[in-house]
């Protein structure tokens, strides 16, 4: 019986998500299907990675999995142009040298799902091929002129890979790898790949790659099979379904579509500190960031500060007095040419004058880039954290709604009506109806809430 060789890669931030993926896609396998797990680590992570896998282990004693521990001095002049990637992401391009007893194998990056099982992905001839995978189909125009390929219609995403170790080995194209790693490419080692096994490169199937932007999108894909969980239909169409997106991940908001698909499959390691603490920042994201959340919140407090004087910050305030709040009683700055100024009657005070005017109050942080800074301004002035808030303006840009789950549509447009029109429409449909119809009416409604990438996208 062939063992099927898969191998992961991760650091500190990705134990959790790589040990979903592993479950993901032992829970899948077919009874005949055997898999032989790889982690690559550095010697820095090495020792969490196992004390967590042991957890894995005890629900899945078929679990078969190695860990190697990789020199990062392999990768010194390696470029990092993305906030969201590390050294590890490297890795993949060493596999051919660190796995030198195998001649094939199966690459998955950790925010992966795996529905289905991979022997038929394993057997795909790639003989005369270094690398197999699916078409990334989220390219921008000018990546193709960056990496001075000729087209990008065989540019593919790295996060799923087939690799003919054997041939890579052969044609000694880790130190091809290696003369790139310095070039700055925007997307690293996916884009070290792309250029180095160009021509090389067998173009998969999307389902066994159904990237975040393509959720939904089965039927156009050619994926027929509808995939279940727990006997109920998934609505997910995809052989390995990936969160590529740097900022549209599963375990940072409930309501991406794929989420409770990922989540399900997490509940096997409910019992781990991991779990909890993933799952609370989850929570704590939409206690922070929910409208309905946040007026229950601020209607309690008799006296309000709003740290930054900025458009952000006076958008604000008019949105919470449409919805009730009266409390606010100051902008706070610290750019002194921001103070005496007035904002709908609000004067801009510096925060130590605020105190000494007001006393006691609860800030809402609404600083962006420089959040953090305030944050550690108020504490040292002795402001506990719980009379801090930060105001996250980010979470509702146009990647949360392009990839927000259908089943949640209602609930968001509920928040975005009593946001913009100061009305709960939760317990009155007519009321919803009538004002969801003027949202869809204004041009600048439209233009904020991204409405053409959801909502009008499916009128």
């Amino acid at each position: 019986m062939i063992k099927i060789p898969i191998v992961l890669a991760s650091d500190e931030n990705y134990i959790f998500p790589a040990a979903v993926a592993i479950a993901s896609a032992l829970q899948n396998a077919e009874e005949s299907t055997k898999y032989q797990f790889f982690l690559l680590v550095s010697q820095d992570t090495a020792d969490e990675c196992r004390n967590f896998m042991y957890q894995l282990e005890k629900q899945f004693p078929q679990l078969e999995l190695s860990f190697i521990i990789v020199d990062d001095n392999m990768f010194e002049n390696a470029t990092i142009a993305l906030d969201y990637t590390t050294i590890p992401t490297y890795y993949r391009l060493a596999i051919a040298d660190i796995l030198k007893e195998y001649d094939k194998c199966i690459y998955l990056d950790c925010d992966v799902l795996v529905m289905a099982d991979l022997s038929l992905l394993y057997m795909t001839d790639i003989c005369d091929f270094y690398l197999g995978g699916v078409r990334d189909w989220d390219q921008y125009s000018d990546h193709c002129r960056e990496l001075k390929l000729p087209t990008l219609d065989y540019y593919i995403n790295a996060g799923v890979l087939v690799m003919n170790l054997r041939k890579i080995r052969e044609d000694q194209m880790f130190l091809t790898f290696q003369q790139h790693m310095d070039k700055g490419y925007p997307f690293a080692d996916q884009d070290v790949l792309n250029v180095c096994c160009w021509d090389k490169i067998k173009i998969l199937p999307t389902t066994y790659n159904l990237q975040s932007v393509d959720f939904g999108q089965g039927e156009e894909l050619g994926e027929q099979t509808d995939y279940y969980i727990n006997g109920s239909k998934t609505g997910v169409r995809g052989k390995i379904i990936h969160y590529a997106s740097g900022i549209v991940k599963p375990w940072n908001n409930f309501r991406f579509c794929g989420c409770r698909e990922w989540w399900y499959y997490a509940g096997c390691l409910s019992d781990t500190p991991q779990y909890q603490h993933y799952f609370g920042k989850l929570q704590q994201w939409h206690k922070e960031n929910d409208w309905d959340k946040i007026i229950f919140r601020l209607s309690k407090q008799d006296k309000i500060f709003i740290f930054g004087f900025t458009y952000i910050a006076k958008d604000l305030y008019d949105a919470l007095y449409r919805s009730g709040i009266r409390g606010i009683c100051c902008f706070c700055d610290n750019d002194i040419n921001k103070s005496g100024s007035l904002y709908r009657g609000i004067p801009v005070l510096q925060i130590q004058e605020a105190l000494n005017k007001y006393g006691k109050a609860y800030i809402i942080n609404a600083g962006q880039k420089r959040f953090q800074e305030i944050n550690e301004q108020l504490l040292a002035m002795g402001i506990p954290e719980e009379r801090v808030w930060r105001f996250d303006y980010s979470p509702r840009q146009w990647y949360y709604f392009r990839n927000l789950d259908k089943q949640y549509y209602r609930y968001e447009l509920i928040q975005i009506l009593w946001k913009e029109y100061g009305v709960d429409t939760t317990a009155d449909q007519e009321r919803y109806e009538l004002l969801l119809k003027e949202l869809q009416q204004d041009e600048k409604m439209i233009n904020r809430y991204c409405l053409k990438e959801w909502l009008l996208k499916e009128s």
